[in-house]
């Protein structure tokens, strides 16, 4: 998950998957697996169902009138 999400938060040449390898101490095919391992866990079904909740109509009123 930390190279993944360091992945995430770089761009550029800070995100280069070599350099990103060398920095966690993995191989480099690794850092690429490990980044696309989370990725598909993160669009996945159940991870939106058991993670995320979607506010519903009663929650949109109350942010609102809040703001």
């Amino acid at each position: 998950l930390a190279i993944a999400l360091y992945c995430f938060g770089h761009y550029g040449n800070a995100a280069s998957t070599w350099k990103v390898a060398l920095q966690f101490g993995v191989g480099f095919s690794t850092a690429l697996l490990v980044t696309s391992q989370v990725m598909k866990a993160c669009c996945s079904t159940q991870f939106w169902t058991s993670a995320l909740q979607l506010p519903d109509a009663e929650r949109k009123e109350t942010a609102k009138e809040w703001v």
